[in-house]
C-alpha cells in the first residue's frame, strides 16, 4: 500500500467537503466512506496499525467537525480537536505494526535514524494526501457552486422552478436580506437581491424559509445570519 494512501486521503478529504457543500447525503459522503473504508482496510491487509481503534478515532474527528459546522460554528475548539483526531487516525494506520512493536515499543528510540524511517514514511504519504486534499477543495470552492452537479441538487432541493446561477458577491453587501431556499447546514442556498446565492449560516443550521441577513462576504460564499428585524425596516 504505498501508493493508494495518499491517493484515498484526498479523495476521502474531498468527498468530506463535497457532503458538507451539498443539502442531503449524497456523493460526497460516497466517495469519503468508500475512500477512508479502502484506506484502513488496505493499511489493515499490509500490516498496518489501521484496525478499529484508528477508524473509531477518524469517525470521532469527523463527528467533531460536524458538531462545529452544525452545532457550534465559528468557535474552532470542536475544528480544532476533530482535525486532530482525523490527523492521528491517518498517521497512525499507515504506520507498520511490527516495526511499532519491533522499534519504537521496543525501546529503540535513541537511535533516530531508524525511528524516522519508521515515522517518516507513513508522515509523508500524510502529507501528500492533504496536500492533495487542500487542492482538491481549493478546486472544488471555485467549480462548484457553478457545475452541473450543484445545480441539479440546487433544482431537486429549491421549490418554485429552476435556481439559476449562482449570484455574482459583486452585487450583495453586507445587511442586505433574503430567505434560505434550502436547509442550511450550515451550508446552502439563500435567494438575495431576487438570486440565488451560496451562503454559510454562522449560526448552525437554518431550516428552509428563514429569513437570514449577510453579515460578511466572502471569496466563494455569504456568511449569514437569522433576520430577527421586523419585515420591511
Amino acid at each position: 500500500m504505498r501508493g493508494p494512501p495518499p491517493l484515498l486521503i484526498l479523495l476521502g478529504i474531498g468527498g468530506i467537503y463535497m457532503e458538507f457543500k451539498t443539502p442531503g447525503f449524497g456523493i460526497g459522503g460516497i466517495v469519503a466512506i468508500a475512500a477512508f473504508a479502502l484506506f484502513f482496510f488496505g493499511n489493515n491487509i499490509a500490516g498496518n496499525l489501521a484496525g478499529y481503534e484508528t477508524a473509531a478515532l477518524l469517525v470521532l474527528g469527523v463527528i467533531l467537525l460536524c458538531v462545529e459546522f452544525f452545532v457550534i460554528p465559528g468557535t474552532f475548539i470542536a475544528a480544532i480537536a476533530g482535525g486532530i483526531c482525523i490527523f492521528l487516525a491517518l498517521f497512525g494506520g499507515m504506520i507498520s505494526s511490527w516495526e511499532w512493536d519491533n522499534v519504537i515499543r521496543g525501546g529503540q528510540w535513541e537511535d533516530f535514524n531508524t525511528v524516522a524511517l519508521v515515522l517518516g514514511v507513513p508522515l509523508l504519504k500524510l502529507v501528500l494526501g492533504l496536500t492533495g486534499g487542500a487542492i482538491v477543495i481549493t478546486i472544488l470552492m471555485k467549480y462548484l457552486p457553478d457545475s452541473v452537479l450543484m445545480r441539479r441538487v440546487t433544482n431537486a432541493t429549491v421549490s418554485g422552478g429552476p435556481a439559476g446561477e449562482a449570484v455574482s458577491i459583486t452585487r450583495v453587501q453586507v445587511g442586505d436580506r433574503g430567505n434560505a431556499v434550502t436547509e442550511l447546514k450550515p451550508n446552502g442556498k439563500a435567494m438575495i437581491n431576487g438570486e440565488i446565492c451560496e451562503v454559510f449560516s454562522r449560526q448552525g443550521i437554518l431550516i428552509k424559509g428563514t429569513p437570514v441577513r449577510v453579515v460578511d462576504i466572502r471569496p466563494f460564499d455569504l456568511v449569514v445570519v437569522r433576520d430577527e428585524s421586523p419585515a420591511g425596516e
